[in-house]
């Protein structure tokens, strides 16, 4: 599988190497669920010529992604074995990315963006969508469920839709899309670029991975 790999190095990639390290370092989870790791995907969207959103800072939501993405998979440690579908800032398409989850015994699915208009009306809003059977009442063991619980124990406001999304149209495994905010908004962008705020999104979405899999040994 080919990917358009350009060499130039997204100009933000500095912020992720000098600033975030201090942060990301400070709390890890160290989770083991069976003799070989459990395995995820984290799948950082947009990259290449698809740069997503941008704020007004200049920051670009597929640098944004990247950085969390890694963010998260630092502090889930040793304990899970971590594949990102992007591990720079180069083109793939759903049917790629797709391709790269189904091609392992993975999991869980949790894909990354940051630019949608949904319904992010603050600072401390987060957007999270999934794509399951229609329920009258919601699936409290779903991935999602728990991920929105741990937003919520962290003072997040967070909307949850259910929806036929394009990326999980032939995942082998459950999917879970987070939006943990809008750079097309300016003030939740100034938010956005901060070290802090980006450790304490890895954090909640790292501790409802956890929690997902220690709920799914307890059944």
């Amino acid at each position: 599988m080919k990917f358009n790999k350009p060499s130039k190095i997204p100009k933000l990639l500095f912020f992720f190497i000098f600033l975030l390290p201090p942060f990301l370092n400070a709390n890890s989870f160290e989770a083991d669920f069976s003799n070989s790791k459990t395995c995820i995907i984290i799948d950082p969207g947009h990259g290449g010529n698809d740069a997503g959103a941008r704020s007004i800072s200049g920051i670009l939501e597929k640098d944004f992604n990247l950085y969390l993405a890694f963010a998260v998979k630092n502090k889930l440690g040793s304990g899970f074995k971590v594949t990102l579908t992007r591990t720079s800032d180069y083109s793939m398409t759903d049917t790629q990315r797709m391709d790269i989850a189904n091609s392992g015994p993975n999991k869980l699915f949790i894909s990354i963006h940051s630019g949608s208009l949904f319904s992010q009306t603050n600072n401390n809003s987060v957007f999270i969508g999934y794509s399951e059977p229609a329920e009258t009442t919601p699936d409290t063991s779903s991935p999602w469920y728990v991920i929105k619980n741990q937003f919520e124990n962290s003072n997040k406001t967070v909307s949850a839709i259910n929806a036929p999304f394009n990326i999980a149209s032939n995942l082998l495994m459950p999917f879970v899309l987070i939006e943990p905010g809008n750079l097309n908004s300016p003030s939740q962008s100034m938010t956005m670029k901060s070290p802090e705020y980006i450790n304490d999104i890895a954090d909640s979405i790292s501790r409802g991975v956890v929690d997902f899999f220690e709920k799914k040994l307890d059944d």
